[in-house]
């Protein structure tokens, strides 16, 4: 029992060795509308310092809920004072039970409740992280927490703020689009950033990966003109008040502009959002639309919509009965504005129709009627040609379109446009439309030649953007172990297995290696060797020979130079 002690303290120092590497693996258009937490705070405190902390947390919800990931570092990386990891180092991290263990070389660890991999300072050209369960084959830099989420991994990446940037423009926008549009972005998207750090000090994280904040993907360096609109407003961001302005943006407006409090829910000052036409994101053939015709003779108008007018009509009208029929829409006018004073986002809308009331007689009776049907409880649930977001986003708009093709916007409170055959209910907006359109900023900047600035004034008129300094700490310089080696320390032991036993390896000196055999012979291949007091596993006894493995070899070693427990 004394020798299992002394080998569970000697496998414990192990730790402290530099592990072997493994080699290495070959390495959205739209924010979308998820609703992230409404802060206390949406518009927070920064520093009146030109110098802020410029390191970001981000939590890779992206990832899922999963219960092993692998690890691919490319450069140095260590956990606190005991492992340190070479470049090319695979390693695997598992949720088992109450633990989570990390596996290299063969070696499995118990962390517990997690462990933090920090990187360390490199010549390479590359020096962070693969995570080989992503869709993408990016690179993610930084330091990388790792902790239990539930009964599944939680990762957050510690990253500086523009390297995090690098991970988010081109997600958030194509890479081909105008340039000035690109940098208006990476400004927004620095603000935003910097914005909900400031709010979330005492989370675990400041960002998610995912639409609940911004998508970032990691680095990839063939996105050269994101990367350039990042390097050039290097350290840019809006203020309002001398605060962070939380800088929303989406993929479409749908031709208006809308205030958190309308769509979001959210409490707080805004005052530097407004509402307004935007005509550059109409303009944009990109933009997203979709339409529904409901032509004037009720013959060709779907059932579905028959019934709900004819229910909302008996509730106006009690002459109504089930015997009743519609022969003809005669308008359809939008309804019932949502939001502050200018908004176009109608929530209904205020059906005339003609409808045909039998007596007892069977003689029937015209009566013109109007009534009002919601625009996203009835209309979007029932018709997939009017649904574009998830929840209650798009602008509705209608068309009336006359025998001779004529078309005549009808807008919210218009008098009743009578004599049209169809009547064309159009949706637009791709997103919550609060701040910025990208499709109005990517016609802006390409169509217009409109700078990065001119877009950001357009979209966040009460912001005043002005240059800070985020800083980052740079890696830390790593101090070797000391082995007492001029070679490469072999990897840490695998666990045990049923009627294994741990062995050392004991020669005249450290100029001698022992052959590791691929056959219980002194003629058979040598496989390898083995160090003067390097621990293996014996699988296998037979008459001078041991049967061993280690976590990179595996053969016959001659029984008079290993002890055994």
């Amino acid at each position: 029992m004394r020798l299992v002690r002394i080998l569970e303290k000697l496998l414990t120092l192990l730790l402290v060795i530099v592990m072997l590497p493994i080699p290495a693996v070959s390495a959205a258009e739209a924010k979308g509308v998820e609703k992230s937490e409404s802060a206390v705070s949406e518009v927070s405190d920064t520093s009146s310092e030109s110098e802020i902390d410029g390191t970001l947390r981000v939590y890779l919800k992206s990832l899922g809920t999963p219960l092993h990931l692998t690890l691919q570092l490319e450069g140095m990386y260590s956990i606190g004072e005991t492992m340190r990891f070479s470049r090319g180092t695979r390693l695997r991290i598992a949720v088992e039970g109450e633990s989570i263990w990390l596996e290299s070389n063969g070696m499995s660890i118990n962390m517990k409740d997690g462990f933090k991999l920090v990187r360390n300072a490199s010549d390479g050209a590359e020096n962070g992280i693969y995570i080989r369960q992503t869709p993408h084959n990016n690179i993610y830099i930084g330091d990388l927490e790792v902790f239990r989420d539930g009964s599944s991994l939680g990762i957050i990446l510690y990253i500086d703020i523009e390297e995090y940037l690098y991970g988010v423009v081109p997600y958030e926008m194509n890479d081909s689009w105008p340039l000035e549009a690109l940098k208006a972005q990476a400004i927004a998207a620095r603000t935003y950033a910097l914005a909900r750090k400031s709010v979330r000090a005492e989370k675990r994280y400041d960002v998610v990966d995912t639409t609940g904040d911004q998508v970032f993907r990691g680095y990839n360096a063939s996105y050269e003109n994101a990367i350039e609109a990042v390097d050039s407003t290097r350290g840019i961001a809006g203020l309002y008040k001398d605060t962070f302005a939380v800088l929303y943006y989406g993929a479409s407006n749908g031709g208006q502009t809308a205030l958190p409090q309308d769509v979001l829910g959210y409490n707080g000052d805004y005052s530097y959002l407004d509402i307004r036409l935007d005509p550059y994101d109409l303009e944009n053939p990109n933009s997203r639309v979709k339409s529904l015709d409901i032509y004037s003779d009720a013959a060709l108008v779907d059932g579905t919509l028959i019934t709900e007018l004819l229910a909302r009509a008996a509730d106006e009208d009690e002459a109504v009965t089930d015997e009743s029929t519609i022969s003809s829409i005669d308008h359809i006018i939008p309804a019932d504005p949502i939001g502050h004073e200018g908004s176009i986002m109608a929530s209904s809308l205020i059906f005339g129709i003609t409808v045909n009331i039998p007596d007892e007689n069977g003689e029937k009776t015209e009566k013109k009627l109007e009534v009002k049907v919601g625009l996203f409880d009835f209309m979007k649930a029932n018709y997939e040609d009017l649904k574009i977001n998830s929840g209650k986003y798009e602008i509705y708009t209608v068309i009336a379109i006359g025998s001779d093709g004529k078309e005549t916007p009808i807008a919210i409170g218009s008098e009743p446009y009578e004599g049209s055959k169809c009547f064309r209910i159009e949706a637009r907006r791709f997103g919550h439309g609060v701040g910025m359109s990208q499709r109005g900023a990517q016609t802006m900047a390409g169509s217009h030649n409109m700078t990065s600035e001119e877009i950001l004034s357009f979209y966040y008129p009460g912001v005043d953007f002005v240059a800070l300094n985020a800083v980052s700490p740079d890696p830390e310089e790593l101090i070797p172990f000391a082995s007492g080696l001029d070679r490469d320390v072999p990897g840490l032991l695998p666990i045990l297995r049923n009627n294994e036993q741990y062995g050392r390896v004991v020669l005249p000196g450290d100029s001698y290696v022992l052959n590791i055999r691929k056959e219980a012979s002194t003629t058979s291949d040598i496989l390898g060797t083995l160090l003067d007091g390097q621990y293996v596993i014996i699988t296998k006894k037979l008459e001078g020979w041991y049967h061993m493995r280690t976590a990179e070899q595996e053969g016959y070693v001659s029984s008079r130079y290993v002890i055994i427990n």
